[in-house]
């Protein structure tokens, strides 16, 4: 995730809702997922979010669930995603 932020030079926030919810911005597009928190430091069993986007014209609001592992934060306050939800990020702020 750190190598997508500083390749596409993206503006990450967060906010906490019980869990996280994550927000990334260009300047032109947003994108938001949310994730839990866990102390144990393991993985929920979950599937991961929908990918929530804006590209300054259209809002999609992302309710399906995808196919890799919910997105989490440990103990450490590190956010821990699956190279799925990279993948989305990237082709989202790329894509025209």
């Amino acid at each position: 995730m750190t190598e997508l932020v500083e390749e596409l030079n993206l503006k990450v926030t967060y906010q906490r809702i019980g869990g996280y919810r994550f927000l990334f911005l260009d300047g032109k597009k947003l994108a938001m997922f949310t994730a839990v928190y866990s102390e144990a430091d393991l993985r929920p069993s979950d599937n991961a979010s929908g990918l929530s986007t804006y590209d300054g014209e259209k809002y999609n609001i992302g309710w399906i669930l995808f196919d890799f592992p919910t997105d989490y934060v440990n103990s450490s306050g590190n956010l821990i995603s699956e190279l799925g939800r990279i993948e989305q990020l990237h082709e989202f702020f790329v894509s025209e």
